[in-house]
Order: C-alpha cells, then sequence, then structure tokens
C-alpha cells in the first residue's frame, strides 16, 4: 500500500465550527454561576449558554449589595480556557495589578460583576459580568447612580425609619455603536444600562408608591380604599433577600 496518501483539506467553515464547539464546551466547563447576559458583536442582548435573546429594553433590577469587581485571564488562543480569576465584593479592595501572579498563555482583564433579576416574567437571576471598556463604563454609569442616591439618603437623614429603602436600581438595557477608526472593523456595538427607577429588597418599585393628584371627591360618594403598593414579582438572590433590612438605624437611649 503506497504511503504517499493525498492531504485532505479541511473546509474553512469546518475549521471554524470546531473552534466554536470548543469554545462553547470551555465555557459550560468554567462558569457555573447566574446565566451570563451580554451583548454580542452583533449588537444582540442573549442571556445564557443556550443564548437565550433578550429585546431592548428589557428591565431588571441590579442587586447591588451582590456586585463583585474581580480579574480574570483567558487563554490567548481562543479557546475561551480560563487561566485564573480573583474576585471580590465590591466594597473589598483588590490587589494591585503588579500584585497578580504571572499567567502562562494569557493576560489578566479587569471586571465587574452584577447579579440581575429581570423585573418581568418567570424569576430569574442573571449576572453581567463585562471586561470591555464599553461594558465597564455601562456597569461605572450604574454604580455612580447607586453611590449618589446613597450620599443622598445620608444628607437627606433618616426621615422614614421604618419605610422602605430603595437602593436596588432597575436599569434598561440598551444598545449604541459607532463607527472604528479601522473601518475594516465596521460599527462598534457597546451595551447601554439606563436607570429608570429603584426598588427595595424585596423587589418593590419606588414608582408603585407615587401618587397622582385626582380632583376632590363628591363628599355624597363614598371613598376608595386606598391602593397597596405594588410589588413585581420577583425573586431576589439569596443574600439580597436575607431578613434584614437595607436600612441600618442609629441606637438611641
Amino acid at each position: 500500500m503506497s504511503q504517499n496518501l493525498p492531504s485532505v483539506v479541511v473546509p474553512q467553515w469546518a475549521t471554524a465550527f470546531k473552534a466554536a464547539v470548543r469554545r462553547a464546551t470551555a465555557v459550560r466547563a468554567t462558569y457555573a454561576g447566574p446565566p451570563l447576559l451580554r451583548l454580542t458583536k452583533q449588537g444582540s442582548w442573549i442571556v445564557g449558554v443556550d443564548e437565550d435573546p433578550v429585546p431592548v429594553g428589557e428591565r431588571l433590577i441590579v442587586w447591588p449589595d451582590r456586585a463583585e469587581h474581580g480579574y480574570v485571564a483567558w487563554a490567548d488562543d481562543n479557546s475561551a480556557r480560563k487561566l485564573g480569576e480573583i474576585s471580590a465584593p465590591l466594597a473589598k479592595p483588590l490587589p494591585r495589578p503588579d500584585e497578580l501572579p504571572p499567567v502562562d498563555g494569557g493576560a489578566w482583564r479587569f471586571f465587574y460583576s452584577l447579579i440581575l433579576s429581570p423585573l418581568f416574567g418567570p424569576a430569574a437571576v442573571w449576572a453581567y459580568r463585562p471586561t470591555s471598556v464599553g461594558g465597564l463604563r455601562a456597569v461605572e454609569t450604574v454604580l455612580e447612580a447607586i453611590a449618589e442616591r446613597i450620599e443622598n439618603i445620608e444628607m437627606a437623614g433618616e426621615q422614614d425609619a421604618d419605610g422602605p429603602l430603595f437602593l436596588a436600581p432597575v436599569v434598561e438595557l440598551g444598545v449604541d455603536s459607532y463607527q472604528h477608526k479601522v473601518r475594516s472593523y465596521g460599527r462598534i456595538y457597546v451595551p447601554v444600562l439606563t436607570v429608570v427607577d429603584w426598588a427595595d429588597e424585596s423587589g418593590m418599585l419606588e414608582s408603585s408608591l407615587m401618587t397622582v393628584s385626582e380632583p376632590e371627591p363628591d363628599p355624597e360618594l363614598t371613598p376608595p380604599a386606598p391602593a397597596t403598593p405594588a410589588r413585581i414579582a420577583v425573586e431576589p438572590p439569596a443574600s439580597a433577600a436575607s431578613p434584614r433590612r437595607w436600612r441600618v438605624r442609629n441606637a438611641r437611649s
């Protein structure tokens, strides 16, 4: 039998298919947290390993007590192989970049991690963990809004000791884009997270407490009973749903 067998030329699509399968199975093997929310290069929001579509305009509650930051290192060979991760709650400091251990075949990248729950539909918990510049900026916009709200509450003082404390922003998913300076790269899509409301630790919306002025009722008619504040069917993550309230009262003698 001749040993000079002709070489087989694999089609380009087959090579790309193999790489995609390796990346997908690597992601399934290295991540065990909530389904990941992400924005594709084509400008579409998707969630989970099955890449279920999430429409622009979807509203989600961001649980601030579950926010984290950290560093993640991925292999440079496009295999989606994670080489390491260092993370901590947002309130705790991280090592400086020059203090991180070296990784072979990859590099450390900073990331934020937000835990979110869709406002409508079946109860779910997702994670958003961007490392891109656009994703980091989108998260920082939300974090700044939370910090500003906390500061405003502190400056206003404790006006309602027993009332709810609305510290969880409700964000609306959006997409923006720009033309890359290297025109062959096409348009670059970036995430937009717009704060449109606030929720307390149980998922009750601040907007549900707002009253609309109505004309004076007819004294001969019985006025209707006051409406109970609406609560959206949201199931907070375990730590966010703990019995303790976010409001901490000062001890009084």
